[in-house]
């Protein structure tokens, strides 16, 4: 008769009977029931060496090695703490979570070194900021923290590196900590060279893909009750054509603020524009309010082609068009990255800087200097480029079938 062998459990103990000898261990993202073999004092919370074989659903322990007790009292540490990285401690499904995201940060890492792409690394602390008038960069006594590596990699690229990405933390003052949004988040830039944002929308739709497939999933996603069908080609729609089909509104227009409030008026869209005194909140206003909800629940959908003030940094679709070449996808209702065919003119983009500057003093907000690195970077010469950012905490929290920031986040900045 062949003999059984020994197994070996590591763990910690999260429950635990004295009487009867039973108890729940923790070990990784699993949770076994096991019995000792004697009668034995164990303090809850202590990490253990078990050592026996599993007979059915139980572990039948012959010998117990406590390598740590807790120096605290466990129970009442466990019952008072909420902090989602304490919650690892005794739910297993949060060790699963790590576990989940590292493999879909290799995933990641995997498709772009494929597809021959180099990855880089920028710094998160610059001298000079984003000028993106409705963002807040965060200031420290150093200098900024970047709200994307967007300015950094464009430097790069002008080395004639190529194809290049970047996985990296960024940061954004006065965001509300919501299901969506996080002061600090993780960020997956990508640019190709020689390539405009038609190319970007190809990779795309292949890498949420491979993502899904690596979690032993089709091309189906799960999301908020809805089923989301990944398959290729995505929907695609302009933006001045969702503007006249949900809002009634022909952007071609709307090209001054006064032109723009007009035709609010006219589609009797229930805004009070005489709150409203600049381009960009009035085009928020309608876009927020009268075309995201009609977004599709169950398919991905890609919104392109984006009026010049919406664009900074984004190529025009021809000499003094008032469209440029962006779009941004959304998964689910939920916004989930932004791509540009890159403007690569630093006259123009050293124009476009100085029109931000105005708008940030226009709105009460602290100026900016250029970045002049950046406008020699481009005059320097880049190739036409096109690059996309994506919000990888929010694609990865959507992939696992999550729908809040704030639970998907080890360390959340609203739990600091």
């Amino acid at each position: 008769m062949k003999q059984n062998t020994e197994q070996i459990l590591r763990g910690r103990i999260i429950e635990y009977n004295s009487a009867s000898k039973i108890g729940t261990l923790k070990t990784g993202e699993a949770v076994i029931a096991f019995k000792l073999n004697k009668k034995t004092l164990l303090s809850l919370g202590s990490i253990v060496i078990l050592r026996g074989q599993k007979n059915g659903y139980i572990f039948e322990a012959t010998s117990l090695n406590v390598l740590k007790e807790p120096e605290v009292n466990f129970e009442e540490w466990w019952n008072k703490n909420v902090k989602n990285w304490q919650k690892g401690v005794t739910d297993p499904h949060r060790v699963k979570l790590l576990k989940q995201k590292a493999v879909l940060t290799k995933v990641t890492r995997d498709f772009f070194d494929k597809e021959g792409f180099t990855e880089v690394f920028t710094p998160i602390l610059n001298a000079v900021p984003s000028m993106e008038p409705f963002l807040d960069p965060i200031k420290t006594s150093q200098g900024w923290l970047i709200t994307s590596p967007e300015y950094n990699i464009k430097k790069i690229l002008a080395s004639g590196i190529g194809d290049i990405f970047e996985i990296t933390k960024s940061f954004r003052g006065q965001e509300e900590n919501s299901p969506y949004h996080n002061t600090e988040f993780t960020i997956l830039e990508w640019y190709r060279v020689f390539a405009d944002y038609t190319k970007v929308m190809e990779d795309l739709e292949r890498f949420v893909l491979a993502l899904n497939h690596s979690l032993g999933k089709s091309t189906v996603l799960k999301f908020n009750g809805h089923h989301i069908n990944l398959k290729s080609p995505w929907p695609k729609l302009k933006v001045n054509d969702a503007f006249k089909k949900w809002a009634r509104i022909d952007l071609n227009k709307c090209q001054t603020v006064s032109q723009f409030k007009r035709e609010v008026k006219k589609a009797r869209l229930n805004i009070d524009t005489k709150k409203i005194n600049d381009w960009n909140d009035l085009f928020y206003s309608v876009f927020l309010n009268y075309l995201e909800p009609n977004f599709p629940k169950n398919k991905p959908l890609i919104i392109y082609d984006y009026p010049l003030p919406q664009s900074a940094l984004a190529k025009r679709k021809a000499k003094n068009s008032f469209w440029t070449e962006r779009f941004e996808f959304y998964l689910g209702e939920v916004e989930i990255g932004n791509c540009f065919s890159e403007l690569t003119d630093g006259d123009e983009q050293q124009k476009r800087f100085r029109g931000e500057q105005k708008i940030r003093k226009d709105l009460g907000k602290e100026v900016f200097p250029i970045d002049m690195d950046l406008i020699e970077a481009l005059k320097v010469g880049l190739p036409p480029t096109s690059g996309i950012a994506i919000g990888l905490d929010r694609l990865f929290m959507l992939l696992l079938g999550l729908s809040d920031l704030q639970e998907y986040l080890d360390f959340p900045t609203s739990q600091i």
